[in-house]
């Protein structure tokens, strides 16, 4: 009965909004050089003006999302000596009776909410050598809040954003492109229902191979590829993730975030605000700007200033901050378990790349799973 009634419920919603033809999301027509980059969120790294932030990657997200009045605050940049595991009952209990109210306030007041329930973020890398002209797309559900770029160079990647829109909804659409020259199309699809898991398929013309990678949590990202039948692939669009590093350090943990950390985690891991795979790993080396940061999930939090990233042979550029994210149970965790690393302490780590989709924002995370190594610290002449 319960699903019957989300259905409806859904199926009004999306008939009150119906379908959008992305055709219109398009921007005005103008010449674009394929050699010029695509165009990247100069907001990203820093929050958004007049807006209180939450610090921890790892606060409780429900499907219906925070109000803003419901912000941590954020904590102080500093040591965490200490690494034992020690809150007490009565503020555990504390953690636990703020995460509920966060979710009854979500329920209450979903209109309060300052993002939508469901996001999907479409990554369209074109590895042929043609380029990929727009012909069509349209978003069944949701809306779409950054158009399909009208061309894809080649090598070059092409993105779309699309959100729920109504209450108890998701967003679905499709958005089809043309290789120059070569007859067929190449189709995306993604579906970020309410409830119920996302999906995401992909198809190109003859000789064309496609792949998808992500997709996971109601904050998601889709990572597409289009290659030719045949030729190597990687499944990592290396270029876009080192583009979208830090341009600083993200703020520090609050005690509230470390104590919630064994409630929050677990949720995240079931999709709510939680990680997608990008398909890379980095090697990196440089220094924690704060001491490591432990919570009540036995995750190791560093913020590090690189001196260097390397993916599938390419470096980064001028963005030049990242989050490691320790994980219990990997080697990594043991060495940093005996040795919290200190601030300014030099480190070298190899590990998986993620996104954090937390505040509806997109952190990029590396995971070490190799020990962490400490390297002496450079030599100022």
């Amino acid at each position: 009965m319960l699903c019957r009634d989300l259905h409806q419920a859904q199926a009004q919603a999306c008939d009150r909004t119906g379908d959008r033809d992305l055709r219109s999301q398009l921007p005005q027509p103008r010449q674009v050089d394929p050699d010029l980059p695509p165009r990247r969120d100069q907001r990203r790294g820093r929050h958004q003006p007049g807006v209180r932030a939450l610090a921890s990657p790892r606060l409780l997200h429900d499907p219906l999302h925070l109000p803003s009045a419901m912000s941590a605050p954020r904590g102080q940049a500093g040591c965490e000596r200490n690494p034992t595991i020690g809150p007490t009952i009565s503020r555990m209990r504390a953690v636990l009776a703020s995460a509920s109210l966060i979710v009854l306030a979500g329920l209450a007041a979903p209109a309060a909410s300052q993002a939508a329930a469901r996001s999907t973020h479409l990554v369209i890398q074109n590895e042929t050598p043609r380029t990929m002209f727009f012909v069509a797309g349209r978003a069944r559900h949701g809306r779409v809040t950054q158009g399909p770029p009208s061309r894809i160079a080649p090598g070059g990647t092409g993105e779309l954003k699309a959100e729920s829109h109504g209450f108890m909804t998701g967003t679905e659409g499709n958005v089809t492109y043309r290789l120059d020259g070569v007859a067929g199309v190449a189709n995306f699809h993604w579906d970020n229902p309410f409830y119920g898991s996302n999906s995401a398929s992909d198809s190109g013309p003859r000789g064309f191979a496609t792949t998808h990678l992500g997709n996971h949590g109601n904050r998601t990202v889709v990572f597409f590829e289009i290659h030719p039948v045949g030729a190597p692939f990687t499944n990592c669009n290396a270029r876009w993730v080192l583009d979208h590093l830090g341009a600083r350090a993200e703020p520090s943990l609050s005690a509230f975030d470390r104590d919630s950390g064994a409630f929050s985690t677990p949720l995240k891991r079931l999709g709510f605000g939680g990680w997608v795979d990008t398909g890379c790993s980095a090697v990196a080396n440089g220094g924690p700007v704060r001491n490591a940061q432990h919570s009540t999930d036995g995750f190791w939090t560093i913020d590090i200033l690189l001196r260097s990233m390397t993916i599938n042979g390419q470096a980064m550029g001028s963005r030049n901050h990242v989050r490691i994210e320790v994980e219990p149970g990997t080697a990594a965790h043991r060495v940093v378990a005996r040795r919290p690393p200190r601030r300014n302490e030099q480190l070298l780590f190899h590990g998986r790349v993620m996104i954090d989709t937390h505040h509806g924002e997109e952190l990029i995370e590396v995971h070490p799973i190799d020990p962490i190594r400490f390297q002496a610290r450079p030599t100022v002449h």
